[in-house]
């Protein structure tokens, strides 16, 4: 099945939790592909919503980034039903980059 991909800009420095993508009632986030770089050392991972680690922390030095991707219909990882993207930061360092992701909606019960 194909899906048109969408982009969001990844552009934050904030500790803690970063909205990247906001959630949509009824639908998941799929996510293909991302790419950032860092402006100094800080461990950053994906989550869906507050709660739910998506990835595992990733070590970055400054100056160091990360680029996975995958085509449509693999995705990397998923967010819950709902649930915002989140991009989580341990230290308020500059985190530039994109990602690109489809809306997914699931089955009425």
């Amino acid at each position: 099945m194909n899906h048109s991909l969408l982009d969001a800009i990844i552009d934050v420095a904030n500790v803690g939790d970063n909205q990247i993508v906001a959630g949509q009632v009824g639908k998941v986030i799929k996510v293909a592909n991302f790419n950032f770089i860092v402006a100094g050392s800080v461990n950053v991972k994906w989550k869906s919503g507050a709660a739910t680690p998506k990835t595992g922390a990733y070590p970055l030095a400054a100056q160091c980034g990360l680029a996975p991707s995958t085509q449509s219909p693999d995705f990397l990882f998923k967010c819950a039903v709902g649930q915002d993207l989140i991009l989580n930061l341990s230290a308020g360092v500059q985190c530039s980059g994109s990602v690109a992701y489809w809306f997914e909606q699931t089955a009425a019960p």
